[in-house]
């Protein structure tokens, strides 16, 4: 490609030191971590909630110590790094598990979102507020805090839709004052229609322009064209790649980051690169608008 790639994502199941696994701190994860810094990566640290959303807002016991662990071990590195908190949550805010092990993060008896009492979303607010206020606590400076729902859905030949309204996706959006909880905005967005760049972010770059008023940039945070299936009326991949180029700067300028699925995922859908994917991957990577010099979190 002709240069080092300027974000690599990693996945961890949540704060808790659980052995035999890859958690955060871990020894995988301080050899992983080492390796970006070597390679002048910015890690972006992916995790899922791990315990419910009232608990962890209550900062005690088990959840304080694991989370006062995380940070030890994040601040301890020294280097930027983003913190991808319960991404995709808005896949998991009715009891499903789309994205790891998140089944009993929220209290399905309260309702969706309230203006005068509890709810799903002010208990991933009071979250992820209690999460961010603990590493200022510990002195943790060098993270960015990302917020990452799904950019939505949509069938062979539709766009994506959103899964939840407007409204109530911006209920979930900790607030930027007095304290800014929230440094970028992210979106996971895929492909599923075959309806290209407009199709896959549209309905949340829409969301964004109606509902995030303090100005935060936009990374996408995971993005995929199917591999294989594009003879059904779906987008090419060097396509879909050709269009991040050439529409990102155009019309959708708060976009500052761009990052690939390279994986079959977990759907009949394949996203990794297939050979023109991946050559054309490797041409817009060289581009002025995708320097990562344009990129500090």
């Amino acid at each position: 490609m002709g240069r080092n790639l300027a974000l690599h994502m990693h996945y961890y199941p949540s704060f808790y030191p659980t052995p035999g696994t890859n958690y955060v701190g871990s020894p995988n994860f301080e050899a992983e971590m080492a390796d970006d810094v070597s390679h002048h990566r910015i890690p972006v640290i992916s995790m899922v909630c791990g315990d419910s959303l009232e608990s962890i807002a209550q900062m005690k016991g088990a959840d304080k110590t694991a989370i006062d662990t995380a940070a030890n071990a994040i601040g301890a590195l020294k280097t930027p790094v983003f913190l991808r908190f319960f991404w995709e949550f808005d896949l998991d805010v009715n009891g499903d598990t789309k994205n790891g092990d998140s089944a009993n993060c929220f209290n399905q008896n309260l309702p969706l979102t309230s203006s005068s009492g509890p709810s799903r979303a002010g208990d991933f607010v009071a979250a992820w507020e209690a999460i961010h206020n603990e590493f200022a606590a510990d002195h943790v400076t060098n993270v960015a805090w990302l917020w990452c729902p799904t950019g939505g859905w949509g069938t062979v030949g539709s766009p994506n839709q959103l899964t939840l309204t407007e409204n109530q996706l911006a209920q979930f959006l900790p607030p930027s004052m007095p304290i800014q909880y929230v440094d970028w905005i992210g979106v996971d967005a895929y492909d599923w229609g075959g309806t290209g760049l407009d199709g896959t972010i549209g309905a949340f770059y829409t969301f964004y322009q109606h509902q995030v008023s303090s100005g935060q940039p936009i990374l996408v945070a995971e993005t995929g064209e199917n591999s294989t299936n594009y003879q059904l009326g779906r987008t090419p991949q060097y396509q879909y790649l050709g269009q991040a180029l050439s529409e990102i700067p155009s019309t959708y300028p708060q976009i500052r980051g761009f990052m690939y699925f390279d994986d079959p995922g977990q759907s009949s859908n394949d996203w990794s690169f297939n050979a023109n994917g991946l050559s054309k991957w490797d041409y817009i990577a060289n581009q002025p608008v995708f320097a990562p010099t344009l990129l500090n979190p």
